[in-house]
């Protein structure tokens, strides 16, 4: 009798421990539905420079679900030409850019979706850098390759932050410095930097990979033209789509380069309905890519955009966007569509504007603005 009490007594605990448990994880779920850690339909947008010339500390959170834009935390150190980075583990890392006396940075902070936070690191950069590149490599880690440092000369070294310790490292420097150059993650792990200026301020045709293992970069074949400012993709084969830039002579460019990871060459691929510099290149779902805005041949920012398709090599115009852009920020959402946000507009202004893409239409609508107009900004997916 007492036995079948006491296991009377142990069934009603562990039922109330399971409703109660299965409550804890319904409003977890309710909630988290709701936050800025909801996946890839949230895009981040930090830091930069306003239309008062000021920089912007509060950043801000585009969610799909309600086409708006919502305040989130603000920079410990407000900064513009930073890089923001999505790490394995959501939050995401801000580095280096230049402060409010347009000194270039060595520090670095990390912002936690989940308490809508940015916490600034102990460790700093081994070197300030204003405009650096910086990627997600598959490990986990992030390499930080060039950019400019405090007194204003162009980089050749390279680091990695390492989310563990959240301390930052020395690797292998480049075989050239560059500033205003491209990086993209290959299939295979390893990161290919392409273009950019050199110390003298002349554009870069030049490419290099560098390998995680190693800690090294070896130069590879050199594109069809020096681009500084282009914009690239890694196609879904492999392949890596390089466009547009600014060439040594300062004309924008509508070339396009394939960088073969396999033979580690550059070869010349379709020409681009129109010049793009300081533009986006944004792999779509379909394996297309969407090239979108920057300055034309005018040097002033463009509405345009185009898809390139990897089935035939070439670029074809798509919608519109409803105004220009240029050093804009790119994020792709959830469902497919691209949000376009900040950067300059057509009168070389800072822009709150927004436009988001839809990949079945081909076609730019309008969506909510940005609280503060930015340029100088970065933005990634949460």
């Amino acid at each position: 009798m007492t036995s079948m009490k006491n296991n009377e007594k142990l069934t009603t605990t562990f039922l109330l421990c399971l409703v109660a448990a299965l409550l804890i994880a319904g409003l977890a779920g309710c909630g988290s539905s709701n936050n800025s850690a909801g996946g890839a339909d949230d895009a981040l947008i930090v830091g930069g420079v306003s239309d008062t010339g000021s920089l912007v500390g509060p950043a801000e959170i585009f969610s799909l679900s309600t086409r708006a834009f919502r305040a989130t935390g603000s920079l410990v150190t407000p900064r513009g030409d930073s890089q923001a980075v999505r790490l394995k583990s959501g939050q995401v890392l801000v580095i280096g850019g230049y402060d409010a006396t347009g000194e270039a940075l060595a520090s670095a902070e990390l912002y936690n979706p989940g308490t809508h936070r940015f916490t600034q690191l102990k460790n700093q950069m081994t070197t300030a850098r204003d405009n650096p590149a910086a990627i997600l490599l598959k490990n986990g880690e992030v390499l930080i390759a060039g950019g400019l440092d405090a007194n204003g000369n162009v980089l050749q070294t390279a680091e990695l932050y390492d989310p563990k310790t959240e301390q930052f490292t020395a690797t292998g420097s480049m075989t050239a410095a560059r500033s205003s150059l491209t990086v993209v993650l290959l299939k295979d792990g390893e990161a290919l930097a392409a273009g950019g200026f050199d110390t003298t301020g002349t554009p870069l045709a030049s490419a290099e990979v560098y390998n995680l293992s190693t800690g090294a970069f070896t130069a590879v074949g050199n594109m069809s033209d020096s681009r500084q400012d282009a914009a690239a993709a890694t196609l879904k084969d492999g392949d890596v789509l390089v466009t547009g830039g600014t060439d040594a002579n300062g004309n924008q460019l509508n070339t396009a380069d394939l960088y073969n990871p396999t033979t580690e060459s550059f070869s010349p691929t379709g020409t681009m309905v129109g010049a793009h510099s300081d533009h986006t290149a944004t792999l779509l779902k379909d394996g297309k890519v969407l090239v979108a805005g920057g300055f034309d041949t005018t040097g002033f920012p463009t509405a345009n955009a185009e898809l390139y398709d990897p089935a035939t090599g070439t670029f074809s115009a798509t919608g519109v966007m409803t105004q220009a852009f240029a050093e804009q920020s790119a994020v792709e959402l959830g469902d497919g569509q691209v949000l376009i946000a900040a950067g300059m507009d057509g009168s070389l202004s800072p822009t709150a504007g927004a436009n988001l893409y839809n990949p079945d239409k081909g076609t730019f609508s309008v969506t909510d603005s940005l609280e503060y107009a930015r340029m100088d900004q970065d933005g990634t997916n949460l």
